[in-house]
């Protein structure tokens, strides 16, 4: 398994706000380490904030031009996206034009067929079906060329969006809090905001009755589309989810049904892990309007069953994410250098288009950089990126934006399509970006708001954490570190898939879950001294309510973060055959002794794990992970050992050879100076 890289905040200034709210030391630990994010009154509070939309700059030619389309009969089309926010943002517009009596209708475009935002095609056919006024939601900034030919054939565009201008915007009447020239409180808002944002300035700009019909959509749309949980957001998400446990939505209630046992939890966490990857299946696997239908629809039976066809649709999703990672997961093992660089771009014959955003995250997940992953049908080639905090996918996109037929997202996500000869252009294009920009790539990080001893966890505390709901991007669940743990048992749950471990810090024993890792692979730290990344749950057992403590994150203790992971750049620096310093070169080099006392020790893992942090920490880090880690890519270079499905395995018919004749210590040899 790899080490991650951790952030602990430092949470020394807690006793004030403990004093003042009364709270037990966990909660105003969080409180202090998140005071930058969110105010004590945010989070000891319940705030009703949500700015006037006519904030948003052109919200008021946008609604005039659409009030004009309605008292005029024209035809009205809501073109929305295949995506969770897509979906309910083309819902709430759709359903309150139809309710404002408007001769409305609604597009969404096909993943596979179409891709993202407006294409020519569609603008074209709405055209000859009558349409006059089209409304983009959740899409539409990027639509220069299709927003022109909709003009030229009669058809006015208005484009609410959430997304990130390029250099030139469409000619047209635009709602987007990114807009340069826009001067409203808080941007970070999702497409089913901005559209909720307009049906309250059709409204005259009064929210009630858009909360009244819309709120739980919002907050769903909110949480699918990963936006910071502060601000306006937290407001939108605390009452919509207050709404959702009650809701009328007949669609809604039909996926709560689907995803929740009755005595669940419907919070945050659950929503986002529940009901949107349930709608955002519908878009992925086949058509988007499924979902849309669901969340309109009106008959019961009719909403069972679409709902019935969108979980197995989520289910199909599952299993073809699983087989393009383990596809992945064969390519690395025999391009070892796929994985290696800064940026990691890989492209796949036929897979399907709408699970490469899911792939893309998982290979953030795996290997803590920036990933893009691409299916190409032979001539093209089109896919999805995500990226981790400190690195701009849409910036890195931005200077190579002369190779694509079309690209957008932001900061941390994109969708690319190119031709497929330029694929091989993009991943050197990009990675030069990469290395133009950071000397050391941002790393991927689990983040915890405080180290905490196992005597500060009670019920009464963890019950105390509610107060920083709802919980989301720049305010997750509460996360803590409990150092120095000894693993006195391993044991097996949940069919393998998920591990129970017994836990001892010196003064108390205690039980921590670990799901999805399974017993197998942590057996190197039993009986080892461990550190943890943890959130505090409460659960019910038999009537009896007690405090679970689920792991996100175990380590070896005492790894020196700064170190270890400058160490581990430093191997990928010379293993892509970037230039060294002649300093750099010889914290890399081997000697022969150490080649070794390697070869040795990983002799006896043959068949285990190949990942060169747990080799480190087994051999107790008396060789640096830099000089391990030139060590192991030597071996396999020169066939002493193979590595396959992340396993090691040691050649013992291997003739011998030189281990320094080959390209890594060749390549670091070349900057020593004899």
């Amino acid at each position: 398994m790899r080490f991650k890289k951790w952030k602990i905040s430092d949470a020394e200034d807690f006793s004030q706000t403990q004093q003042k709210y009364s709270v037990c030391s966990l909660a105003a630990k969080v409180a202090a380490a998140r005071k930058n994010t969110l105010s004590d009154k945010e989070l000891f509070s319940k705030s009703d904030s949500i700015y006037s939309p006519f904030e948003l700059k052109d919200m008021d030619r946008a609604v005039d031009r659409i009030n004009e389309a309605i008292d005029s009969g024209e035809k009205i089309t809501v073109y929305g996206d295949y995506d969770a926010d897509g979906v309910t943002a083309t819902v709430i517009l759709y359903s309150y034009l139809e309710a404002m009596g408007a001769e409305v209708d609604y597009y969404i475009p096909s993943r596979e067929s179409e891709g993202y935002g407006l294409n020519s095609d569609a603008v074209s056919a709405l055209a000859d079906e009558g349409t006059q006024l089209i409304v983009t939601v959740d899409n539409g900034i990027a639509a220069v060329e299709e927003i022109e030919l909709a003009k030229s054939l009669g058809v006015d565009v208005v484009v609410t969006d959430h997304h990130m201008p390029q250099q030139t915007l469409p000619d047209c009447i635009i709602v987007d809090p990114h807009r340069e020239d826009c001067e409203s409180k808080f941007k970070d808002i999702c497409g089913a905001f901005v559209a909720f944002k307009l049906v309250a300035a059709l409204d005259g700009g009064d929210y009630d009755g858009a909360f009244e019909q819309y709120a739980e959509l919002v907050a769903t749309a909110t949480l699918a589309d990963v936006v910071p949980l502060v601000d306006e957001n937290r407001t939108i998400v605390r009452l919509g989810l207050e709404k959702i446990r009650e809701t009328d939505n007949l669609g809604l209630r039909a996926l709560m049904s689907a995803a929740f046992s009755e005595d669940s939890v419907v919070d945050s966490t659950s929503v986002t892990f529940g009901i949107v990857p349930r709608i955002n299946a519908a878009g992925r696997m086949g058509d988007a309007k499924r979902a849309a239908e669901l969340l309109l629809c009106d008959d019961e039976e009719r909403a069972e069953q679409l709902c019935e066809e969108i979980c197995a649709e989520n289910n199909r999703r599952k299993s073809i994410e699983a087989d393009i990672l383990d596809e992945i997961k064969v390519m690395a093992d025999r391009e070892h250098e796929l994985l290696s660089g800064r940026v990691v771009v890989v492209c796949g014959e036929g897979w399907h288009h709408g699970v490469l955003g899911i792939v893309a995250s998982k290979l953030v997940e795996m290997t803590g950089k920036p990933a893009l992953v691409l299916s190409s049908d032979g001539e093209s080639a089109t896919g999805s990126g995500r990226s981790v905090e400190g690195f701009s996918l849409f910036d890195a996109m931005s200077s190579c934006s002369s190779l694509f037929e079309r690209f957008g997202g932001h900061s941390l996500a994109c969708g690319v399509t190119l031709d497929v000869d330029k694929v091989s252009v993009l991943r050197q294009r990009i990675n030069e970006y990469a290395k133009r920009h950071f000397a050391y790539m941002p790393q991927n990080v689990v983040e915890a708001d405080a180290v905490i001893s196992a005597d500060e966890i009670s019920l009464h505390a963890v019950k105390e954490l509610s107060n920083f709901e709802p919980f989301g991007k720049d305010n997750s669940s509460p996360a803590f570190a409990l150092t120095n743990l000894t693993v006195t048992k391993l044991a097996s749950i949940g069919n393998g898939k998920h591990t129970r471990l017994s836990l001892y810090d010196g003064k108390h024993s205690f039980t921590a879950l670990y799901f999805g890792v399974t017993a197998n692979e942590l057996r190197f730290f039993d009986g080892r001294q461990i550190d943890i990344i943890a959130r505090l749950k409460t659960s019910v057992y038999a009537g009896e309510e007690s405090v679970t403590v689920q792991v996100v994150d175990l380590r070896p203790s005492g790894i020196n973060d700064e170190l270890f992971f400058k160490e581990k750049q430093l191997f990928e620096i010379a293993q892509r055959g970037e230039n060294l310093s002649e300093k750099q070169a010889r914290y890399l080099m081997p000697s022969r002794d150490e080649a070794v006392d390697v070869y040795k020790f990983v002799r006896q893992l043959s068949g285990a794990s190949a990942d060169a942090d747990v080799i480190w920490w087994l051999m107790g880090g008396g060789i640096n992970r830099a000089k391990l880690a030139a060590i192991l890519e030597a071996f396999s270079q020169n066939e002493f050992i193979k590595i396959q499905n992340g396993q090691l395995f040691v050649n013992n018919s291997q003739q011998k050879r030189d281990l320094f004749d080959c390209p890594i210590l060749k390549h670091i040899s070349g900057y020593l100076q004899s």
